[in-house]
């Protein structure tokens, strides 16, 4: 450790680090900035490529210097002189570039590159004409038995058990090496390798296709609304019944009719999306699909104005529909041609008109016959418009399921409160990564200062980080502090303890590490546990996973995951409930949730959890000194100050 000297560059989220063949160091530093933690995984609010910039640094002049902007990637040759970036000059675009190690690209500013074309493939740019000259012929046949062949020698190599969990894993390649013949997509190839790893018996062997990126995939959009179609409202309109709200603030997090400033309710009706009327044969997705235009008008009737709206219709049914009301308005500008108002609008223009003009004949006789037929069906205008229409930006699958989500939590702890009044809390943990964490950290310091705390971790997809988890749940308050009566309460010290009675939910899609955070709960006597028995597959993916020539994707299980109760049994067995209670789909009562809140409101009577202290006063005495009696406790007070050295 005294070796230890920090590296001579500015902080940052370094990558592509390589030495130069001159000594030189090259690193790529991208954007650190925080990121949402809802994944969007519709194509609809895709989070951009990291980009970074390219820096050198020379320690023979002690300086930083910086090479180029919108890096996505970068290769080394193997002499350490050339290297190949990836740029992108824009939204999807990629451009690849040869040139030297540690030095500046030509730029518009080089003197010495003023007569290159950057734009033009070639030596002096450095840009390759990809598209143009890289031609790639492929026998799908062989190439998947070259991929058959990484996939078994890498698991020979890389996977936990050397034995191969007692099965002859050569064989078993050979067995499926015949089938190859028979394949004739790429999927089918997928589904093979699937069946193939299947048969050593363990979790976290997937096989991915490569991504091919989603140019069949149609955009989803979505406006977030449960709607019922009305034919008896306004000739035909969508009642909205309810609407996905979410954190109205984010929009990867919320419906688009909820968002702030929509103004669009529960029972308001649409009558019109993109100017166009809507129809029962049409549904709303349909009116949306494969629309790319990104905002979108949707025209809308309040509850109110309904009737007024259904009126509205009627009459215009009598005069024509649409088409009878344009006749009518035809005939407004005839009665302007005859009457010449159009003559004086065009003096008026020209400056050559007198005083303020008045209104046309045609004109007012027009408003009063329309004023006389909105009378005639008790339309008062004045009150403000009938419709109204807003623009709204749709969403996609993904952000429409991350907003349901929220909805589902927040309904879900408001029941937990009403049904316990207050006495239990409510914590669901989607997963063990970032998402996971920021849900916790966003409601643990509310929930946790009740007595009892349900804590969710149904279709919990697991991650990596379920030790800062327990490590949170664990963590009792040391003391209080304390405010003066009336101006705040007592608060926890450390803030983020607890000492709730907790109690688990579990089923079978809690995966991974959710599993290990269950069997961790119940090794260390944290509380009960309901529900199902979980997924059962706790084994270490990442260090071993393998990349196929194609793109396609193994994971390959490199550590499997001990306990000293249970030894290597977690895995394909799961951990089972100390109350099993399963649930049927067609059940629409969450009764493991019921029997949660029934448990945890037990643990509570049975042996009530320490409170925070109830103050009203402090104890008449200095709180700095024992209370001590005769001439020790004067001279004690007066060597504190004291008015009168009392204790």
């Amino acid at each position: 450790g005294e070796r230890i000297i920090p590296f001579p560059i500015r902080h940052g989220k370094i990558c592509a680090a390589m030495w130069l063949e001159d000594g030189k160091f090259q690193y790529a530093r991208g954007g650190s900035q925080a990121r949402q933690p809802m994944v969007d995984d519709d194509g609809s609010d895709d989070e951009d490529d990291e980009i970074a910039t390219l820096y050198v640094y020379d320690f023979k002049r002690q300086k930083e210097d910086q090479l180029m902007d919108g890096v996505l990637d970068v290769s080394l040759s193997m002499d350490l002189r050339n290297m190949v970036v990836v740029t992108s000059p824009g939204k999807d675009e990629h451009e690849f570039k040869v040139l030297v190690a540690g030095k500046k690209p030509p730029g518009e500013d080089d003197e010495e590159a003023a007569d290159v074309d950057l734009e033009t493939p070639g030596p002096e740019s450095g840009l390759l004409d990809v598209e143009g000259r890289v031609h790639l012929q492929v026998t799908p046949v062989l190439e998947w038995a070259q991929i058959l062949d990484e996939v078994q020698h890498h698991v020979e190599e890389r996977f936990f058990d050397p034995e191969f969990g007692g099965i002859d894993w050569a064989g078993t390649c050979e067995k499926y090496r015949a089938v190859l013949p028979r394949l004739r997509t790429r999927r089918e190839l997928t589904d093979l390798l699937q069946e193939m790893v299947s048969e050593l018996g363990v979790s976290h062997m997937f096989v991915d296709n490569p991504d091919h990126g989603d140019m069949c995939q149609p955009p989803s959009n979505s406006l977030g609304a449960s709607v019922t179609w009305r034919s008896d409202l306004g000739g035909g309109v969508y009642r909205i019944d309810s609407l996905v709200k979410g954190d109205t603030w984010d929009r990867q997090y919320s419906g688009p009719l909820a968002r702030g400033g929509v103004g669009i309710t529960p029972g308001c009706c649409i009558v019109a999306v993109n100017r166009v009327r809507v129809t029962e044969a049409v549904s709303l997705e349909a009116m949306l699909e494969n629309w790319r235009g990104g905002e979108v008008f949707i025209t809308v009737v309040h509850e109110q104005n309904m009737n007024k709206y259904t009126k509205l219709q009627e009459l215009l049914k009598k005069q024509g529909g649409p088409d009878g009301f344009r006749r009518l308005t035809s005939a407004q500008q005839q009665a302007l041609k005859a009457s010449g108002e159009t003559k004086r609008r065009r003096k008026k223009r020209d400056g050559k008109g007198k005083g303020k003009g008045g209104r046309c004949p045609g004109s007012e006789a027009f408003e009063q016959q329309l004023a006389k037929m909105l009378e005639q069906i008790d339309i008062d205008v004045s009150e403000g418009p009938i419709w109204h229409t807003v623009r709204v930006r749709p969403t996609g699958i993904s952000a429409l399921r991350n907003a349901g989500l929220r909805d589902l939590v927040e309904a879900t702890r408001g029941y937990v409160h009403s049904k316990t009044s207050g006495n239990v809390g409510y914590l669901h943990v989607p997963d063990t990564q970032e998402l996971g964490f920021a849900e916790f950290q966003r409601y643990f310091s509310q929930e946790s200062c009740k007595k009892g705390l349900i804590v969710d971790l149904r279709h919990n997809r697991g991650g990596f980080a379920s030790q800062l988890f327990l490590r949170q749940l664990r963590q009792m308050p040391v003391g209080y502090y304390v405010p003066r009566p009336g101006r705040g309460v007592p608060l926890a010290c450390p803030d983020q303890s607890t000492t709730a009675k907790i109690v688990l939910l579990i089923d079978e899609n809690t995966a991974s590490d959710g599993e290990i955070w269950a069997a961790a709960f119940r090794r260390h006597g944290m509380g009960r546990i309901i529900g199902t028995r979980t997924w059962g597959g706790v084994v270490d993916v990442g260090p071993a996973d393998l990349e196929l020539l194609d793109g396609g994707h193994v994971s390959v299980p490199a550590d499997h995951f001990y306990v000293p109760e249970l030894g290597f049994d977690l895995e394909n067995r799961g951990v089972t409930p100390d109350i099993t209670i399963e649930v049927a789909p067609h059940e629409l009562t969450d009764r493991q949730l019921e029997a949660a809140i029934q448990e945890a409101e037990a643990l509570i009577a049975a042996a009530p959890g320490e409170a925070p202290p109830d103050v009203k006063r402090y104890p008449a005495r200095r709180l700095h000194r024992a209370a001590q009696g005769g001439a020790n406790g004067v001279a004690n007070g007066v060597g504190h100050g004291a008015t009168n050295g009392v204790a």
